[in-house]
């Protein structure tokens, strides 16, 4: 791979996007397996998994960009002011939501004490049913425009939620 101009720790392909990491086998059943003449160990059962660390990698930049996966998603820049979040704006931005999953609560809160920053103001917080719906609302409206604003979507946490620690930052590290 070297002579064909690949570094070490770098993507395959042309823009180098590919994987990283070569894929792998893990035995699961440890029990159920036994040497064969070349010293290789083979199991006598085909049970077994694939391991892609070029997952686990793309997972881990997921997880640092959005947080710890949760019900809850925080929607940041959506609304200018407390005030924009009357009944009608609630819920058209309710029908939206609900063709990624059951949302059970829209939350609006201005934060306090207020940020230097204005598209901060105001955060929304979505309650869904489960995480799935939750994953795919984050994946659809982050980087999203409305009324001229870029949003900003994360997972929040469900204990500080409950509590309604809702004004501190969005991802704790």
């Amino acid at each position: 791979m070297r002579k064909m101009g690949h570094v070490e720790g770098q993507g395959l392909g042309r823009a180098g996007g590919g994987i990283v990491h070569a894929l792998g086998a893990e035995h699961a059943d440890k029990g159920a397996s036994k040497k064969n003449k070349g010293g290789w160990v083979q199991s006598t059962s085909a049970k077994g998994r694939l391991v892609n660390l070029n997952e686990d990698a793309k997972k881990q930049e997921e997880k640092a960009k959005y947080g710890e996966p949760s019900r809850i998603v925080c929607l940041v820049n959506v609304l200018a002011s407390i005030e924009e979040a009357d009944t009608e704006t609630m819920e058209d931005l309710g029908e939206k939501l609900k063709e990624h999953g059951i949302v059970e609560r829209l939350v609006p809160h201005a934060l306090y004490p207020p940020s230097s920053n204005p598209s901060e103001a105001v955060r929304i917080f979505v309650v869904f049913s489960g995480p799935a719906g939750a994953w795919k609302a984050l994946k659809d409206l982050d980087g999203r425009y409305f009324a001229g604003r870029q949003i900003s979507a994360k997972f929040f946490d469900e204990k500080r939620f409950d509590r309604g620690d809702w004004d501190g930052p969005v991802l704790l590290q």
